[in-house]
C-alpha cells in the first residue's frame, strides 16, 4: 500500500507542476477525425508511405487502441484511392478535386513517387462505411440506425436514379428513398451493400474498394450500454459483411476497429482470407498506428520543444511491439500537447473510456491491477476465438453493479483483454498461451490510479 501511495503522490506532484506551465487552457475535447484535419494540424506526422504497402494486399483488418489514428489512416487511404464522381455520374478530373490538392499542395511523401501516385491516385470506385454510429440498445434501434447509414450512403450516388431502370431501379430506390427505406425488409437490407458494389463495379467497369471504420462499434455499445439482442445484431452484421465482401465485386477492403471482437464479425465472411493486423503483434504496418520516438522528436523540434523530449517520453511512452525494438506513442496526446504545451491525460476523454473504467472496479480485476501497480507481474490467458457468448458474458459483468462479485478465470481474461484493447495496458510478451501485460506510461498510470483510489484527484 505504501508503494501505491508514494506512486500516487508522485503522479499528483508531477501533474500539478506540469499544469503550472500552461500558457493556454487545456481543451476538454479534441477531435482530429480525418486526414485533411491531420495534414493541416500543427503536429502532422506523414504516414502516406504506407499507402504503397496497402496496395500489396487484398482484404485486411486493423485493430488498435482508441486514439491511435485508425480513422485518420483509413480516411487517408480512401481519399487517395477514391474515384471522384459528379452528381450526374461523370468522372471528375483528378486535378480538379480537393483530394488532389490535399496530397500535392502539402507535398506528402507518397506524392514524391510520381509514378506510383499517377498510377493509383483517384482511380477506384470506393465505398466508405462508418459503423461508429450504430447503437446496440435493441435490434429494432440497430436496424433503424443501419437503414439510416445505408440511406446516407446511397444518397451519395444520385446518378443511379436516372441511369437505372426496371427492377434494378426499384431496388436502388428502396434504399435511396427515405419513405421506401423504412419499409425495406431485413433480407433486402442484408444485401444492400453487395447491390451497391455491383452497381458501382458495372457502372465504372472496375472492382470496388471498400473501407469500414469502427467495425466493432456496435459491439462496444452493447457491452458498455447494456444493449439487448446481441445475437440477432451480430448475426445480421455477419450476413451483411458476407454479402458485401464478395471478391468478384470487391478489389480491396480495409476494415478497422478497436477490440478483438472484430474477428468475430468476420467469421466465414468471404472465400478470401482477411489478414488481421493486430496492434500488439509484429508486422509491416506497426508504425502506421501511433507515433515512433523519432517522429515525435521531429515534431517537437519543428515547434521549438526539442528539450521536452525526455519529459514527453516519460509521460506518454510506451506501447511496446513484442519481437521488435519499437515503442509507440498515442498520437492524440502528442497532437494536443504540441498545441497546448500542457502534459495531461488526453487519451481517455470519451464516454466509452469513462464507462470502461467500471471493469477495473470489479474486485478480482481491481486486485490484479493493484498488484501490477506495485510491481508484480500480471498475466492472462490468450483467447484465440471470441464468440457472441463472450459479448453477453462481458456485458453482464459490466452491468452487474456488485463490485465484489466473484468472476471465473475466463471472465477475468475477458475483462483484461477488453482493457488491453482500449489501451490501458501494453504487451510485454506472449508465451505459452499467456499474455504478460504492463501499464504503458504515466499518462495511463495516472488514469488507473484515479480509478483504484477514489480519493486521488
Amino acid at each position: 500500500m505504501v508503494n501505491k501511495i508514494v506512486s500516487a503522490c508522485l503522479l499528483l506532484l508531477i501533474h500539478k507542476q506540469l499544469l503550472s506551465y500552461a500558457s493556454i487552457q487545456v481543451p476538454k475535447t479534441f477531435e482530429q477525425n480525418d486526414f485533411e484535419g491531420a495534414v493541416k494540424s500543427e503536429a502532422f506526422v506523414d504516414k502516406t508511405e504506407f499507402i504503397k504497402e496497402f496496395f500489396k494486399h487484398k482484404f485486411i483488418l486493423f485493430t488498435a487502441p482508441k486514439r491511435f489514428g485508425k480513422t485518420i489512416n483509413l480516411d487517408m487511404l480512401y481519399r487517395f484511392s477514391a474515384l471522384n464522381v459528379s452528381s450526374s455520374g461523370s468522372v471528375v478530373p483528378r486535378e480538379n478535386t480537393d483530394n488532389f490538392k490535399l496530397f500535392t499542395e502539402n507535398n506528402v511523401e507518397i506524392y514524391k513517387d510520381k509514378t506510383f501516385f499517377n498510377l493509383h491516385f483517384g482511380r477506384y470506385p470506393s465505398i466508405y462505411f462508418h459503423f461508429g454510429n450504430l447503437w446496440g440498445r435493441s435490434f429494432r434501434d440497430f436496424i433503424f440506425d443501419f437503414k439510416t447509414l445505408i440511406g446516407d450512403l446511397y444518397s451519395t450516388y444520385p446518378f443511379f436514379a436516372t441511369s437505372l431502370s426496371g427492377t434494378k431501379l426499384d431496388r436502388y430506390l428502396l434504399h435511396f428513398d427515405a419513405a421506401k427505406m423504412v419499409k425495406s425488409s431485413l433480407s433486402e437490407l442484408v444485401r444492400s451493400g453487395r447491390f451497391l458494389t455491383r452497381l458501382l463495379s458495372r457502372f465504372f467497369n472496375k472492382k470496388v474498394f471498400v473501407f469500414i471504420d469502427e467495425l466493432d462499434g456496435v459491439v462496444q455499445d452493447i457491452i458498455l450500454k447494456a444493449g439487448k439482442e446481441e445475437h440477432r445484431i451480430i448475426l445480421f452484421l455477419r450476413k451483411f459483411l458476407f454479402n458485401l465482401l464478395d471478391p468478384n465485386l470487391v478489389e480491396k477492403a480495409v476494415l478497422s476497429g478497436c477490440t478483438s471482437y472484430c474477428t468475430m464479425l468476420l467469421t466465414n465472411t468471404t472465400n478470401m482470407t482477411i489478414k488481421h493486423y493486430q496492434f500488439y503483434e509484429e508486422h509491416v504496418f506497426n508504425k502506421l498506428h501511433g507515433f515512433t520516438d523519432r517522429e515525435v522528436k521531429k515534431a517537437l523540434k519543428q515547434h521549438g520543444m526539442k528539450l521536452r523530449m525526455t519529459t514527453i517520453l516519460d509521460w506518454y511512452d510506451s506501447y511496446r511491439i513484442p519481437g521488435r525494438f519499437l515503442t509507440l506513442l498515442n498520437p492524440r496526446s502528442i497532437y494536443i500537447f504540441i498545441v497546448t504545451r500542457v502534459l495531461e491525460d488526453y487519451w481517455s476523454y470519451s464516454l466509452h473510456f469513462f464507462k470502461s473504467r467500471r471493469l477495473m472496479r470489479k474486485r478480482p480485476i481491481w486486485k490484479k491491477i493493484d498488484d501490477l501497480t506495485r510491481g508484480e507481474d500480471l498475466y492472462f490467458n490468450v483467447i484465440n476465438k471470441f464468440t457472441v457468448e463472450d459479448v453477453t458474458n462481458l456485458k453482464e459483468i459490466y452491468a452487474d453493479m456488485n463490485e465484489t462479485a466473484v468472476l471465473d478465470e475466463h471472465q477475468v481474461d475477458l475483462c483484461l483483454y477488453f482493457l488491453l484493447d482500449y489501451g490501458f495496458f501494453t504487451v510485454k510478451y506472449v508465451r505459452d498461451s499467456q499474455v504478460k501485460i504492463l501499464v504503458p506510461n504515466k499518462e495511463v498510470e495516472y488514469d488507473i490510479v484515479r480509478v483504484l483510489d477514489p480519493e486521488f484527484h
